[in-house]
């Protein structure tokens, strides 16, 4: 009985890594028309990969959010300095 609890144990962990990993990986890239930009690329990579956003906000001087559709998903990237800080998902595209 202890071997089985072990065995579930050991294979919800893995699962538990796989899934985190998966999540990590979404928010620290996105996928665009002409090629991928990560978190600390420069704002220009941005543009040249995934032309205009759909949607943009300037946060403060130097924080700027924009929203892209991409994947099915709409993705909100927020530049500061001119360099990708985060990329967040923010929901499904209709």
């Amino acid at each position: 009985m202890l071997k089985l609890i072990c065995i579930i144990a050991i294979v919800c962990s893995i699962f538990a890594e796989n899934v985190y990993a998966e999540n990590i990986y979404k928010e620290t890239m996105i996928r665009c028309e002409k090629g991928i930009v990560s978190v600390g690329d420069a704002e220009i990579m941005l543009f040249s990969k995934c032309g205009q956003p759909i949607y943009q906000r300037q946060q403060s001087y130097q924080t700027l959010q924009m929203t892209y559709a991409t994947d099915g998903m709409f993705r909100v990237i927020t530049i500061r300095s001119g360099i990708v800080n985060s990329i967040t998902t923010a929901g499904r595209v209709n």
